[in-house]
This record gives C-alpha cells, structure tokens and sequence, in this order.
C-alpha cells in the first residue's frame, strides 16, 4: 500500500467501502481456458483468468457471446481453447505438482523454450543429455546441435516418429475434391505426389490458426490428415 500510494498519490484521498481476498485460478499452463467443451454440447468455459481476469473480462465476455450465438468468434483462441487440455491432465497429483509452479510464472521471464519443470517423477533422472526445462536462455539453446542432427538424419536419410497420440483422418473422394478442400484450408501446397507427406498448419475462415497436421498423399483422391490439436 505505502509503495501504492507513492507512486499515485491520490489514492491516499480514496475512500474504500470494501475490500475483498479470494482465490485465484491458474490453469496447468498458465493461460486461460476458454471454449466449449469437448464432452459436452454447449456447454462452455471461461475459467484459469488468474491476477488478470478482471481486466480482461470484457474480450472472454464478447468471445464466449460470440461462440454462444454463431457458434465461433474472430479472436484467435489456439492458445486459450479448453480443447488443449485431455482427460489425462484431470489428474490430483499432476495439478498438485503443476499448481506449485504455475503462479510464479506469471510475472516470471518466460523465455522461448520454457518448458515446466514438473513434467518427470525424478527430475535428475533423465534420459537425454539435455533437457528443454533447463534451457533458460534467448540465445541458442544448448541442445541444438543434438536436435540439428536428428533433422539432418531424418531430411536426408531414414527417420522414424510416434503419431499413435494423434488423431487420423481418412479422407477420399471421387474425383479431386479432397485435394481442393485441403488446399483451401492448408497453409502449404498439399498437392504433392503419392507417398508423400507434407507438414501444414491449417486456418479457420478469419485466417486465424487452428492446428498443425502432417498429411500423407495415399492415392490421387486419398489423403491422411494426421492431426496434433483438435
């Protein structure tokens, strides 16, 4: 209060009829959770505001206004989507662990390769040399060698990756159609011969981002998305 008033000091002449302490939500993440469920039709939330909630209660209002009436807004909610969150991270220890981390982030530096820490039982047992979690750092992290070579590896020779937590979409048609609708939504030109794949982001019709998929050409009419979000 006293540096408050120091720096305006014409609070000191402010009357207060109340004041008030309650408890804050944080998400896993730190960001806020907004958007209809994927368990439930219409049913909607706006939870995890944490310390900035008020101040920006006015967007989440005209966002979740907008999903409640045309069914999508034209802010761009990637980041904020309740979507983002599985079952799995409905879990008492997890959100115990996370929770003792979360709320310091918030005015903490967050630098580009933030990672948590509480992502391992033992975090001194790892098995990689380097740990994202430990990068801390604008510069090149420490890791990028390692990283550089496995994408030298993969982009010239032979590299093997784990899409069983993705989803998979088999898309075909008669004629070009896939192909057509594809190219409409994808950032890359998915018209590539078959056996390929091609890594794409994908837009919702504000050009707003919505989720970044790897696409295998099976056939000339045969396409499969394999899905990261949504």
């Amino acid at each position: 209060m006293e540096q408050l008033l120091h720096r305006v000091p014409s609070l000191g002449n402010a009357v207060l009829d109340r004041l008030c302490n309650g408890p804050e939500a944080f998400s896993p993440d730190c960001k806020w959770i907004v958007g209809e469920t994927p368990e439930i039709r219409n049913y909607l939330v706006a939870a995890g505001m944490k310390t900035i909630g008020i101040a920006a209660a006015g967007g989440v209002g005209k966002a979740t206004a907008e999903l409640i009436v045309t069914g999508d807004t034209d802010f761009d909610m990637y980041e904020l989507e309740v979507s983002r969150f599985l079952g799995l991270h409905n879990n008492r220890k997890f959100l115990r662990d996370r929770v003792r981390e979360v709320p310091g982030l918030h005015y903490g530096i967050m630098y580009p390769f933030h990672e948590f820490q509480t992502n391992t039982e033992n975090p001194h047992d790892w098995c990689t040399p380097y740990r994202m979690a430990y990068t801390n750092t604008f510069a090149k992290p420490p890791w990028f060698d390692c990283v550089a070579k496995e994408y030298e590896a993969c982009r010239e020779r032979v590299g093997l990756a784990d899409y069983s937590s993705f989803t998979k979409i088999d898309l075909w048609s008669e004629g070009n159609e896939v192909v057509d609708a594809l190219q409409y939504v994808c950032s890359n030109d998915v018209d590539v011969p078959v056996g390929s794949i091609i890594h794409t982001g994908m837009q919702n019709k504000h050009g707003g981002y919505e989720n970044d998929c790897s696409l295998a050409r099976l056939a000339e009419n045969q396409q499969d998305p394999a899905l990261a979000r949504k």
